[in-house]
């Protein structure tokens, strides 16, 4: 079964408010000091929730905690994910650094939309 995936910028922060609507307090928790995009079966992190949100199959988004380098940087994800583009990676990457330091998904979705609005213009 071949997926087509098409994840831009402007689907990125659509995804993450999407994910993070009455959610925003939620506190993701690392399992044993690192951040796993799924758990079994399912999205695990607000980006994990977002790619699956946004029609990528959970076993696509699984490959992503069995790379060194796009579990630690979202910015990696369309090395993995072919059709997320690398402008929808620096969000997703906004949102992933402050929720993996432990802060709220609606801090995390702060970030991200201050990073759109920096680089693309309004988020509305």
């Amino acid at each position: 079964m071949t997926v087509t995936v098409s994840i831009d910028h402007h689907d990125a922060i659509r995804l993450l408010r999407e994910v993070v609507k009455g959610k925003e307090d939620f506190i993701y928790i690392s399992e044993r000091g690192r951040c796993f995009y799924t758990k079994g079966d399912c999205p695990s992190c607000l980006i994990g929730y977002a790619l699956v949100r946004g029609g990528v199959p959970i076993e696509m988004v699984k490959l992503l905690d069995n790379n060194s380098i796009s579990s630690e940087d979202a910015d990696a994800i369309p090395m993995i994910i072919k059709g997320v583009t690398q402008e929808a990676a620096h969000v997703f990457n906004a949102a992933q650094v402050v929720q993996d330091d432990d802060h709220t998904w609606g801090e995390a979705l702060d970030a991200a939309e201050d990073y759109y609005r920096e680089h693309y213009g309004t988020t509305s």
